[in-house]
């Protein structure tokens, strides 16, 4: 099996000499013989071996159990020890994640925590965690990448038993004098992986002994499919991704399987996230749409189609809600979004005024009541000059493509009667010019 692990090792550039190993030790059989192989290559490879363990706090005694199982085997090793106790039922029933779900997300966490630039994290997966994973995602509903199943490497995360069986490692623990623990979570049926474990595939090896190595094979091809694919992709990002945007034309226009993986991979740079169908599939609607749109992908980033061109944009809430009462049309006023000011036309002044600068023009005569200068409010609207028509302000805001975080830094005037302007975009039909108006103002921004 050591021939197995070194060869993964050399074939997947896993490893390299004077790296520190941040090892996921949980006490199995796996990640006890994984740790004692890499401990046979320290001196060779100039390693620096770490071990952490997470107690989930999920199985009582037997848990404690472990952690002083790992306790032991690490100081007979020689090697520094990491532990973290963490309450993951309680964590999840907060979040909404199953235990397992969560459980994952707090070792990661944990283990990335303990990592630098010259450090890896190395985990016990094995090949019939493999197989198993290629099921759950096949039960899941998956495309080629979900059926390539486990990586042996994936950024800083390497997997140097990914080649090695579930028989072979427990076969080398007892050529070796390993002890080691046995979670009893791994009898149970109420979890998917070991209903497919202890159902599924020992009907497929009773169906076909050689199933474990019919599966190595698919998995070579699969990921030699992938691999075609996705480096069809990272041609096209190469050509046309340029500030991280790329445009909507050119993207929509490549074969599915390989626009899905541009949008994959540039979600994944941008925000670590990898989207689902769905939200793949809603991507696309907003690339099919000529007028653009956003698409949330969690609560911190968007996938976005605007001005002709896709980009994964952060979160941004911009400026707060604001409001101002003008109380003095002849002086500056300082807002959150920037400084104001009024001017004065004369019908003098009329005949030379460029057409879009009208468009921030107003007869005050026929303004009512108090005057505020404002952000947008929720139930806003406007009927804009000669177009004969009503339209709320996020509606408005939506068709001149303005970004939700830009949205505040419009100002926007209004009086008893509701809004009368829209910072360069248009005044109510009742404050338009006319040709007896007598007062004219025009709001000026930053002069």
């Amino acid at each position: 099996m050591t021939a197995k692990v070194t060869s993964a090792i050399e074939k997947n550039n896993l490893l390299k000499k004077g790296q520190t190993v941040i090892i996921g030790l949980s006490g199995g059989a796996d990640s006890v013989a994984l740790t004692h192989i890499l401990y046979s290559l320290k001196d060779s490879m100039s390693l620096n071996l770490i071990a952490a363990h997470v107690n989930h706090c999920i199985r009582g005694e037997e848990a404690d159990r472990d952690e002083q199982f790992v306790k032991d085997y690490c100081e007979k090793l020689s090697i520094p020890l990491k532990t973290l106790r963490f309450d993951v039922p309680a964590e999840a029933k907060l979040t909404g994640e199953s235990e397992e779900e969560c459980g994952r997300r707090i070792r990661y966490e944990f283990f990335d925590s303990l990592t630098d630039n010259n450090s890896v994290i190395a985990t016990a997966h094995n090949f019939n965690d493999a197989v198993e994973t290629f099921f759950i995602n096949l039960s899941r509903g998956t495309g080629l990448r979900g059926l390539c199943s486990i990586p042996a490497k994936r950024g800083n995360i390497i997997r140097p038993l990914i080649n090695c069986t579930r028989e072979e490692i427990e076969l080398y623990c007892n050529e070796n004098g390993l002890s080691f623990v046995t979670d009893s979570t791994n009898l149970s049926l109420d979890y998917t992986r070991n209903k497919i474990r202890h159902g599924v595939i020992k009907e497929m090896q009773s169906i076909n002994e050689s199933f474990f190595s019919l599966m190595e094979r698919t998995f070579e091809n699969l990921q030699s499919d992938e691999n075609y694919l996705s480096s069809l992709a990272s041609g096209f990002m190469t050509l046309y991704l340029e500030d991280g945007r790329i445009p909507v034309n050119l993207l929509y226009a490549e074969p599915e399987s390989v626009r899905n993986r541009v949008i994959v991979k540039m979600c994944s740079d941008a925000s670590s996230l990898i989207p689902d169908k769905k939200h793949i599939d809603m991507i696309t609607g907003i690339l099919e749409n000529k007028r653009g749109g956003a698409v949330q992908l969690n609560s911190e980033y968007y996938a976005v189609n605007n001005g002709g061109e896709f980009f994964i944009e952060k979160k941004d809430e911009g400026i707060p809600p604001w409001e101002i009462e003008v109380d003095d049309f002849d002086s500056e006023i300082k807002t959150p979004a920037g400084t104001y000011r009024f001017r004065r036309l004369t019908e003098k002044d009329l005949q030379f005024v460029q057409k879009n600068v009208l468009e921030n023009a107003y007869d005050c005569d026929k303004i009512n009541g108090k005057v505020f200068i404002r952000s947008r409010k929720d139930g806003d609207s406007i009927r804009p000059k000669n177009r004969g028509v009503s339209k709320t302000l996020k509606k408005l805001f939506l068709e001149e493509k303005i970004p939700a975080k830009k949205r505040n830094e419009i100002a926007v005037l209004s009086d008893n009667n509701g809004v009368f302007l829209v910072e360069n975009i248009c005044v109510d039909e009742r404050a338009k010019i006319t040709e007896d108006a007598k007062n004219i103002l025009i709001l000026v921004k930053g002069e």
